[in-house]
């Protein structure tokens, strides 16, 4: 009787042979009863050869990890290089964030910590930048 894990066995004739060979499945050709039904067989793996004495020690390698790095954030960018920039290209924020090779997203979010992060400030601040600068 086949039950779950053994393996049944089918000796197949010349026929049976050339019609699996010509693109019949197995799911689709009546075998009848299977010829022996074998226990699965457990081969057992030896557990590797412990390392001599004399060995040389492996120093371990340095583990990276796992998930996204985060890149360091525009330490060369300040709001003074950012106003001055906008002020003296009339560059968009998109235009900008490009320029500077960052995502969009992450502009605004120096543009908040910086203060300038809403609309009317950061015009406010380019318009005194360019009061100042002439």
């Amino acid at each position: 009787m086949s039950g779950p894990g053994n393996i049944s066995s089918w000796t197949l004739t010349p026929e049976q042979r050339a019609a699996y060979a010509a693109g019949m499945t197995l799911a689709r050709m009546d075998l009848g009863e299977p010829h022996r039904i074998d226990p699965p067989v457990l081969r057992m793996t030896s557990a590797p050869a412990p390392k001599p004495a004399d060995a040389p020690k492996v120093k371990p390698k340095m583990i990276m990890p796992i998930g996204r790095v985060r890149k360091p954030r525009l330490n060369t960018r300040s709001r003074e290089a950012y106003i001055e920039l906008v002020a003296e290209t009339n560059m968009s924020r998109a235009e900008v964030a490009e320029h500077w090779g960052v995502k969009r997203k992450s502009l605004g979010k120096y543009l908040t910590d910086w203060g300038i992060g809403q609309a009317a400030d950061e015009a406010a601040a380019v318009e005194a930048y360019r009061r100042g600068a002439r």
